[in-house]
């Protein structure tokens, strides 16, 4: 990362400069932003998010912006991660969450029934979300939900206790049909069309 970049003392409290500085990035999000893990002050990790400017421009910022918005919101539900802080950093809009510690779904290859039906079972508990509450998105139908927007199996993170989901940057009111069709073009590609069925049968609850 960019050498003493001017962190404000409200995520200072978090994590430590010199960790903050010397973060790699571990990926680089859909519209540019960077992604770094961060050891935090209390021996746990962080995940940094970063753009704006030369990190995918306005589209960039505000991806980083509407995901922490919408983390603020969750506060840990449906097994997102917690908003620690959220602000600019230079030209850059930045947020700190935890880290969920686990393998992303898609990896999970030794055991496909296990992370369908886990990841089925995780989309079911986002769309449990209480969806008049909800102030990203404008309810159309009786029938809508909390959606994901992105729900693809390298979003669900699995782990030995715990399951989370990450990248919620899209969450919004909506149609549950556009998070299962995300989910089942996601196992067709990583798993094969053969198991989408599972997925079905895991999400409305018979497997």
């Amino acid at each position: 990362m960019d050498a003493s970049m001017p962190w404000p003392a409200s995520v200072l409290a978090i994590a430590d400069a010199v960790e903050l500085d010397a973060a790699a990035p571990i990926a680089i999000g859909r519209v540019g932003n960077t992604i770094h893990r961060v050891r935090l002050r209390d021996g746990g990790w962080g995940v940094l998010k970063r753009g704006g400017g030369a990190l995918g421009g306005d589209e960039a910022r505000a991806d980083v912006l509407a995901e922490a918005e919408r983390l603020a919101w969750l506060d840990g539900r449906a097994g997102a991660p917690r908003l620690l802080w959220t602000g600019n950093v230079g030209e850059h809009a930045a947020s700190l969450a935890t880290h969920l510690s686990g393998l992303p779904a898609h990896e999970r290859q030794e055991n496909p029934t296990h992370a369908i039906t886990i990841a089925a079972r995780a989309l079911r508990a986002v769309h449990e979300l209480p969806v008049r509450a909800c102030p990203f998105g404008e309810h159309r139908d009786a029938g809508d939900v909390v959606i994901h927007g992105d729900y693809a199996l390298p979003n669900v993170i699995i782990g030995d206790e715990a399951v989370g989901i990450v990248d919620w940057s899209l969450m919004r009111v909506g149609d549950r049909n556009e998070d299962i069709d995300d989910a089942e073009r996601s196992i067709g590609r990583n798993f094969g069309e053969r198991w989408v069925p599972r997925f079905r049968e895991a999400y409305e609850g018979n497997g």
